[in-house]
């Protein structure tokens, strides 16, 4: 429960052995890069830097896939 405020959060803990058995990883999980620091921010205007934020914002559509695959 790492990083859980516990406000009305549900959280669900198996321990049935015939439950647990069935339930398969299809993947490895994803192996990702190092950050590296994007140097490319020659611009002083907040404008620039607010575009390029909502050009790599991508928490909303993780979310909605997370969100589909999980129901």
């Amino acid at each position: 429960m790492s990083g859980g405020d516990l406000d009305g959060d549900v959280y669900m803990a198996l321990w049935d052995k015939d439950i647990m058995e069935t339930l398969v990883r299809e993947k490895e999980p994803a192996n990702y890069a190092k950050y590296q620091e994007d140097k490319g921010l020659d611009s002083d205007k907040i404008e620039d830097h607010i575009k390029r934020y909502f050009e790599k914002d991508n928490l909303g559509h993780l979310s909605n896939t997370h969100l589909a695959l999980c129901d």
